[in-house]
């Protein structure tokens, strides 16, 4: 009753005409690796933002870079540029695990 009434009227708890489990196939995920360059790039120019992190998928770490220039009102940028300086030489994976493509 419950499946007839999710393909009916569609509700919070359940999706419209959502299909079994058994009659979908999950396809393996494909992960595309990132440009090294494009992050050392983002990073040199767009550090103190944390451009190359949200690039990377790193979001908290970026959005932290991002407030740390923001609420300083810049006075905080150099410790931002710092910060990705050794991001951009440390780091060799985005937040997937997935390695740089150089």
């Amino acid at each position: 009753m419950r499946q007839v009434a999710n393909q009916v009227v569609p509700s919070i708890f359940g999706g419209f005409g959502s299909a079994s489990t058994s009659d979908t196939v999950a396809e393996p995920e494909v992960l595309e690796p990132k440009n090294r360059s494009s992050y050392i790039l983002l990073g040199a120019l767009l550090g103190a933002f944390g451009a190359h992190n949200f690039y990377a998928g790193y979001h908290k770490k970026a959005g932290m870079q991002l407030a740390i220039t923001v609420l300083t009102l810049g006075f905080g940028t150099p410790m931002s540029w710092i910060w990705a300086v050794i991001d951009i030489c440390t780091i060799d994976c985005d937040s997937r695990g997935v390695q740089f493509e150089s």
